[in-house]
């Protein structure tokens, strides 16, 4: 490999071949020399690949906080996986995701590219940027309809910056609008895993006795209608009272 070829064209040439195109199998990147050189130009770039991409809890804090620095002036919030694990679950996420409006889908486009971050090759709205490592990490961005409705906080810091995540209530949400969508492709494992990160979100949320983590209706749009809840709670009946403690119970009246 030349040590003249640009980061931008190696990322290119993995993500064209069949090999990486699986999101778990994508590789590692690090960049031995100056971080602050431009990363679409011929450099003196060393490059090692990793077969593991996953991120430990150190790698998303920064990728976070990078984000809270970079986005500032950007209505966003961080979601998923990543979200969880900064309130502490035990997970490996390969990227982190966040989530935006939709009318800021260019202005956020043209911010990320003035900020030095790398846009992948094949995967829309996913960015690279570079930890203190030198390990290129993803993040992806989403622009759901409804943003607005998605319940979040400003939390932490990250230097004079506050970190715009999903509260426990939202990441509970998203989740259960996401297990209502899996139940239309009849995966039993991934509708596990869900079951799985919304079980301990609940317990998250009892744990902490935080009232702005606590399940709220307007909080939780998705989570309280019947398409979610009744196949869910048949399945998963040990999670009623779960339910129940976090804040959200069968109302008598007024079902959705």
């Amino acid at each position: 490999m030349s040590s003249r070829t640009s980061l931008r064209s190696i990322l290119r040439g993995w993500f064209a071949t069949d090999k990486y195109s699986d999101t778990d199998s994508e590789p590692d990147v690090r960049i031995e020399s100056d971080q602050d050189q431009e990363l679409d130009q011929g450099s003196n770039e060393a490059i090692f690949l990793s077969d593991d991409r996953s991120m430990n809890r150190e790698a998303v804090s920064e990728v976070v906080d990078m984000i809270a620095q970079r986005f500032s002036h950007i209505p966003y919030a961080v979601s998923g996986l990543a979200a969880m694990v900064y309130y502490g679950y035990e997970a490996r996420p390969y990227r982190v995701s966040i989530v935006c409006p939709e009318h800021t889908r260019e202005n956020q486009k043209c911010w990320a590219r003035a900020q030095g971050m790398i846009p992948i090759p094949r995967q829309r709205h996913v960015w690279g940027v570079a930890t203190s490592d030198g390990i290129v990490q993803q993040i992806r961005v989403r622009f759901p309809y409804d943003f607005n409705e998605m319940h979040a906080l400003k939390i932490g810091t990250a230097g004079s910056v506050p970190v715009s995540m999903l509260s426990l209530a939202g990441l509970a949400d998203e989740l259960a609008r996401t297990y209502v969508n899996e139940l239309k492709h009849s995966d039993h494992d991934r509708q596990e895993n869900l079951a799985h990160e919304m079980i301990w979100i609940l317990k998250r949320i009892i744990q902490c006795r935080l009232p702005e983590h606590a399940l709220r209706p307007e909080r939780i749009p998705h989570l309280i209608r019947e398409t979610f809840w009744l196949p869910f709670t048949l399945s998963y009946p040990e999670t009623v009272p779960l339910f129940a403690k976090a804040g959200w119970s069968i109302p008598d009246e007024g079902w959705h």
